[in-house]
């Protein structure tokens, strides 16, 4: 008898693989998908292992294998554990980022209304409701329940209500369950399976009609100079050599019929661009790179150069090589609707060897891209997350571009952090791993100049001639000039506009010159909150604690933590004064302004309110570019990835909404975020200036960034992470519990708390500390109160911790954390 342990994709905090018997005359081996009972469900799950020696317990059967061959590659099974290890998740959550869904089979549990009549006489009012919604929608999955709820302003969680439901008979669960959901898109192609020379004689054969003939003949045309095995698609053969000759040569079994997978974003095989000859700097960090594909340890690389200073002709230089060995390529990106040229770069250099992953793809574009990716039809994978945990079976080079962008980190779920596992995977694959930014995370920075990894800097930027294929590099593209406003000094000489009159007159220069600007400000709407001014009652969310903000297009006030909107108090709720007025300041305001003070300009603006799907970002981007538009008003979004060659001034409208939040990382999202926008201006041959506004001129973020010294800044914002024992200097868990009673969510915190007290004191870690229990940043969210508690210390004593931690329910752990808020 032959046992197996499968790691079961079922969301479970276990580590641990389960054991199960794998039946007579089933064959699975590690790495194949099964199907298997899990409690009272049916759940795919992946074989870890084959074993002689059962567990002392009767085993369950594997019900049926779903894949024979592997889901996952060897590489992928032992990264999954080192995810497992390292974000204190489960061992199947891990390999789950690695399965699509489309080839899963998974049971749903379902409630239904069995006898109304067994309700009890003390049957409350959340009782009611949950049997209001069955009746209403019959059968019903746990998600259609909790929408029907809130949608008639019920907000309690139904689980505990449908479980007292079932006790008494009046519910009944039903688990429905279904089967693989995505297959791969395919096209019908034809292979030709026979030498060219032998088709003539099946063109002189008798009862033939001549447009057959001639089709034939064709084809032999075609083939010439490629020979047997040459595949075309069966469309466009058909239009080349007509249906009868192509039935025909099926018929005489010179042509084969076969499918292929479709890439899910096709594009046109486009002719290689030209390729530009290297800067003497870009040179020395690829050659640098391509040094470690043949180490045994090729290690880390960042590469660290200014905005426009063409990392990306080195990313493809290093690919160009990676490729001819025959290997592929994951390139990661921080979020492919804001990242649209450098996709468009990759698909006008490599075609459709290129696959794209993201979350916008349904399950069987995904699954169609993940085949491709599989069967190496795919030789370079781009997306976010995602992309790295793909099954790429010939890896040779991983890029990291932008690899200091926070939305790498997963913010629910298995909250890994997409740069760490990559480095990670490198190591396990023994493949170079290159991390690109201009304003690297201060982790990575301080690894590179220790040693741990190697640090490749191009200093400046550089303007590409495609005329003679050469790189130039010359003081009219240096980086933009910046100058910092005192809006302190603006306010005592009257001018209350969100614009100094600096930044006024150069946007009108600019305008006058026929060029475009760009206005930035981290924060939507028309003002921060609404306050009476008689009272000082600040308009609140009643679920969240939060604000409520002005959004003048709509006239309402909208809550951004659960998105509640309501209509604009007349009088002061709280004590019926008319004095309401708006503080503060969103885009909605800055391009209210915009137009009264740049009548004559076309205005766009870009932020979560206007662009919400992928092809209104593209939109936006394709009509900025075409100088369909002057001035660009948005948030951090247009920070990411654009070039526009006509923008020569940035405008950063008030910098102290990034500078002060109460996040250790806040200084150094601000310095990346000002020099990421001031980065837009003056990207050709026309000089830039960036222009920030702030009360704080003289913090050492604003300071450096203006003079574009990211060493000046690193060196400041190192000194005050050593001080706070914060990343690089120490490792931070925070550990949060959610309830809709604060009171007991609270408790936990204060238990959670005390029993890593205890551990640390009994086992003598060092260097270890226990903040908290406190009320998170957010501490009431769509009615759910949030507490949380710090782990900080050093490894190994600080892994050893966690690894011993426990957690109540309802109770989660965000290992490196990217924010604190």
């Amino acid at each position: 008898m032959t046992w197996v342990e499968v790691a079961v994709l079922t969301g479970s905090p276990q580590q641990s693989t389960y054991t199960y018997v794998l039946p007579e005359g089933m064959q699975a081996r590690p790495g194949s998908a099964v199907l298997v009972g899990f409690g009272p469900r049916r759940v795919t799950g992946v074989v870890w292992r084959r074993t002689d020696s059962g567990p002392e317990f009767e085993a369950k059967p594997v019900l049926r294998v779903l894949s024979e061959q592997p889901v996952v590659t060897p590489l992928q099974m032992r990264l999954a554990e080192w995810i497992a290890d390292r974000y204190l998740c489960g061992l199947g959550e891990a390999v789950g980022l690695m399965v699509p869904r489309g080839i899963r089979e998974e049971g749903q549990s379902a409630y239904q209304l069995a006898d109304v009549a067994l309700l009890p006489a003390t049957a409350g009012e959340r009782d009611q409701a949950v049997v209001e919604a069955l009746r209403d929608l019959g059968i019903a999955q746990l998600d259609q329940i909790r929408t029907w709820l809130r949608a008639r302003r019920h907000h309690f969680p139904p689980e505990s209500v449908l479980s007292r439901l079932r006790r008494t008979g009046a519910v009944v669960r039903i688990e429905r369950w279904r089967g693989p959901s995505a297959r791969a898109r395919t096209e019908r192609w034809l292979r030709l399976v026979v030498e060219p020379a032998s088709l003539e004689a099946i063109a002189t054969a008798p009862q033939l009609g001549e447009a057959t003939r001639a089709g034939i003949r064709r084809l032999t045309e075609l083939a010439s100079g490629e020979g047997a095995g040459s595949a075309w698609p069966a469309a466009w053969l058909v239009e080349q050599i007509g249906a009868a000759a192509v039935s025909r040569l099926v018929a005489a079994g010179a042509l084969a019929r076969e499918s292929r997978g479709v890439a899910q974003e096709p594009s046109p095989v486009h002719p290689q661009v030209e390729t530009l000859r290297l800067t003497p700097a870009q040179s020395a960090a690829a050659d640098r790179i391509l040094a470690a594909l043949d180490h045994p340890e090729p290690g880390v690389y960042l590469l660290h150069g200014v905005t426009g200073s063409g990392k990306t002709e080195v990313y493809f230089d290093v690919i160009d090589a990676v490729l001819a060995r025959g290997l592929q390529t994951v390139v990661l990106v921080p979020e492919i609707s804001m990242t649209p040229q450098t996709l468009a770069r990759l698909r006008a250099r490599y075609g459709d060897s290129v696959a794209v992953l993201h979350s916008a793809l349904g399950e069987s574009e995904r699954h169609g891209e993940w085949l491709r990716i599989r069967s190496g039809e795919a030789s370079i994978v781009v997306g976010a997350r995602s992309a790295l945990l793909a099954p790429v079976f010939a890896l040779g080079l991983i890029i990291v571009d932008e690899e200091h962008e926070p939305s790498y980190k997963q913010d629910a779920g298995v909250r890994y952090h997409a740069r760490d596992v990559a480095v990670e995977l490198g190591r396990l694959a023994g493949v170079p791993v290159v991390l690109g930014s201009a304003t690297p995370d201060i982790v990575t920075y301080h690894r590179a100049v220790t040693g741990q990894y190697t640090l490749l800097n191009l200093p400046e930027r550089y303007l590409p001639t495609p005329t003679d294929g050469q790189s130039q590099i010359g003081d009219e593209v240096g980086l933009p000039h910046v100058e910092v406003v005192d809006l302190r000094t603006e306010l005592r000489e009257g001018n209350r506009s969100v614009f100094s009159v600096r930044l006024r007159t150069a946007v009108e220069d600019a305008l006058a010159r026929g060029e475009q600007a760009i206005l930035f400000l981290n924060r939507r709407g028309a003002s921060t909150f609404v306050m009476c001014r008689d009272c000082g009652l600040v308009m609140t969310c009643r679920r969240c604690d939060a604000s409520l903000v002005y959004h003048s297009a709509q006239e309402n006030l909208v809550c951004h933590l659960c998105n509640r909107r309501s209509p604009v108090p007349r009088v002061c709720p709280g004590c019926g004064g008319q004095r309401i007025r708006y503080f503060g300041i969103g885009t909605q305001r800055v391009e209210s302004e915009a137009r009264e003070a740049f009548p004559t300009a076309r205005i766009i603006r870009y932020d979560h309110d206007t662009v919400r799907t992928r092809s209104a970002h593209e939109a936006v981007y394709a009509a900025f570019s075409e100088h369909q538009a002057d001035i660009l008003i948005g948030t951090q979004m247009i920070a990411k990835g654009f070039d526009y060659p006509l923008v020569t001034v940035v405008g950063i409208i008030c910098a102290d909404q990034s500078l002060h939040l109460p996040d250790f990382r806040s200084s150094e999202r601000a310095f990346q975020l000002f020099s990421q926008v001031a980065g837009r201006a003056g990207r050709r041959h026309r000089p830039g200036l960036a222009i920030i506004q702030t009360y704080s001129p003289d913090h050492y973020a604003v300071q450096a960034a203006s003079r574009h010294d990211y060493e000046a800044f690193a060196t400041e914002e190192l000194g005050y992470r050593q001080r706070l024992r914060t990343p690089p200097f120490a490792r931070l868990a925070r550990l949060f519990g959610t309830d809709w009673t604060e009171r007991r969510v609270a408790a936990q915190a204060e238990s959670v708390a005390s029993a890593l007290r205890l551990t640390v004191d009994q086992e003598g870690f060092p260097d270890v500390e226990i903040l908290g229990p406190a009320p998170a940043f957010r501490r009431r969210v769509r009615g759910i109160y949030s507490w949380q508690v710090i782990v900080r210390g050093a490894d190994p004593w600080f892994g050893r911790l966690l690894e011993k931690m426990r957690l109540p329910a309802r109770w989660q752990a965000d290992v490196d954390p990217q924010s604190m808020l």
